[in-house]
């Protein structure tokens, strides 16, 4: 406790130094530098981190450890800012005829922070440690993986094999690999908890820690490219939320907020704000179960009926973004950030007239006649059942906005409003019409628990040839192949639109009025580019 009131101290005379005298700068240990003139540099970046259990990629779950380790560790390959796979630790690679290995070659320049080399021991080891532990962000990544064979002449030479050559995708390689040398069994290394600090290959290595108040983060002096010259202090805090009213006095440097409502609250002009796309989705997903909602043009209908930019303002505050389909709006370097059907109800009501769909009653809502051949009906005042989650109340105001659109298009909507269990009950169970769904996609974007026949996606949407390209794109290829079979994909589920994208939730980059570096964050990389960062203090504006 002593370390962190030293650091929070030293922090707040960093921030309250008066005009005409000295700027302080923190230093390693927790001493200060006084230096005069009107603004003074410092390399000291000052940075949020809310309570973790471990720094263990092999045990941890947190989130804000996950982001902080990509600083210390590599993968063999990282996914850039289209989530494009890139080399990192990986040389050269080539999959086998029949997808199911894939042979690697890992470079030879790579040290560990302690200056051990590192070699194919390690992946071998790190694949090891992730398969047969418990309660980490990586199960995903390795669940495909058969076993790692590390040549025996050449330790840089490694061959993955996986259990199917529908998910041994380069992308699933990007977990961290951890260093062999320094723990004598997976078991042991999958024990350490508490004070467990990192030793990876990355640019930044851990050199201060203390799990009551910070950790830092300094230049690697092994690492083989440019070696970061600032210094990254994480300073501990219950909810990381709170380094928002910190930033503004300086006390933390730069924060990431979900929040969607951060355009009310942030107003400072000395506070430097961006927005970008998270990995986070909110869709109307159509019930295929339901024969009217099988008609195409039932579907596009709805779509056109929905005004997606009123949304985002009303119920989101701007925080969110147009997206084509459930895809990232970037994916593979393709633009889709734009409404697939703008907001047209005369389209909407023109489209419902071509399927059959008429006011034939007179009451101001669609009655329609349907055949299939051997069944037929007549449905009297079209009513559609919209599934809600209750728990989330920007899904019920969207929810009432949908309905109105809806009943001027000449459709009765009614929302079906349940808490968060029986919510997943209903739409396990296929107990509704349209639904209001929201995820978190994982970076590797394998989106068949959604469109693939096989994974009995709750819409029970089927289409055979769209099966095949979604385990084609999980599976193994290159990035030229995975971009050329998306853009199938994508022109498969444009036109099908088995859910209908109503945006992407942006998430906010926020910097101190010292801050000076670009911000570039991703969902996958939140410090991107911090290796510029700085902190300028100017005297005049404290």
């Amino acid at each position: 406790m002593a370390v962190a009131l030293t650091l929070v101290a030293t922090m707040l005379l960093l921030s309250l130094a008066g005009c005409g005298q000295g700027l302080p700068v923190m230093l390693g240990g927790g001493e200060t530098q006084v230096k005069s003139g009107p603004a003074a540099v410092s390399d000291d970046i000052f940075l949020a981190l809310e309570r973790f259990r471990s720094l263990n990629p092999a045990a941890s779950k947190d989130e804000d450890v996950y982001f902080l380790n990509k600083l210390v560790y590599e993968g063999l390959f990282a996914l850039d800012e289209s989530l494009t796979t890139t080399p990192v630790l990986a040389e050269t690679w080539s999959y086998s005829e029949d997808g199911s290995a894939l042979a690697l070659q890992l470079r030879k320049d790579v040290l560990w922070q302690d200056g051990q080399p590192f070699d194919g021991q390690d992946v071998a080891f790190s694949v090891d440690c992730y398969k047969n532990a418990d309660g980490h962000l990586y199960a995903g990544n390795v669940e495909n993986i058969e076993s790692v064979v590390v040549d025996k002449k050449d330790p840089s030479v490694v061959t993955v094999y996986f259990k199917s050559n529908t998910a041994a995708g380069l992308e699933r390689l990007t977990f961290p690999i951890l260093p062999r040398h320094l723990y004598k069994t997976a078991f042991g290394l999958q024990r350490l908890t508490g004070d467990f600090v990192p030793v990876g290959t990355g640019p930044y290595a851990v050199t201060e820690f203390d799990a009551n108040s910070h950790v830092a983060l300094t230049g690697n002096s092994y690492y083989r490219g440019d070696v970061p010259e600032n210094r990254l202090i994480f300073q501990i805090m219950s909810d990381s939320e709170d380094a928002l009213n910190m930033l503004d006095i300086n006390l933390i440097s730069y924060a990431v907020t979900k929040s969607w409502d951060r355009d009310m609250i942030y107003r400072n002009p000395r506070v430097n704000a961006k927005s970008f796309p998270s990995n986070e989705c909110v869709w109307l997903g159509f019930n295929f179960r339901n024969p009217f909602l099988r008609v195409k043009s039932t579907r596009q209908a709805i779509a056109s009926a929905i005004d997606t930019t009123e949304l985002r303002e009303t119920c989101y505050y701007n925080s969110g973004m147009p997206c084509e389909n459930l895809y990232f709006p970037g994916f593979l370097g393709i633009n889709l950030a734009q409404d697939l059907f703008p907001a047209d109800i005369e389209r909407a009501k023109g489209l419902l007239a071509e399927v059959g769909f008429q006011d034939m009653n007179m009451d101001g809502f669609l009655d329609c006649y349907y055949t299939d051949g051997v069944n037929e009906g007549y449905w009297t005042n079209f009513n559609l059942k919209l599934l809600v989650n209750g728990d989330d109340p920007q899904r019920v105001d969207a929810a009432k906005l949908i309905q109105g659109w809806l009943a001027r298009a000449g459709v009765n909507c009614e929302s079906d409003v349940k808490e968060q269990a029986e919510y997943e009950a209903a739409l396990s169970e296929g107990n509704f019409d349209l639904y209001l769904g929201t995820g978190r996609f994982n970076e590797t974007y394998d989106l068949r628990m959604l469109l693939h026949s096989g994974y009995e996606n709750p819409v029970a949407y089927a289409n055979p040839t769209l099966d095949i390209l979604l385990d084609k794109a999980s599976g193994a290829n290159l990035p030229e192949q995975r971009r050329q079979v998306f853009a199938e994909i994508r022109s498969i589920v444009n036109d099908e639109i088995p859910y209908y994208c109503l945006l992407y939730k942006t998430y906010g980059a926020v910097a101190s009025p010292a801050f000076s570096g670009a911000l570039r964050p991703m969902f996958t990389n939140l410090y991107r580019n911090c290796e510029d960062w700085r902190c300028v203090y100017d005297e005049e504006r404290k």
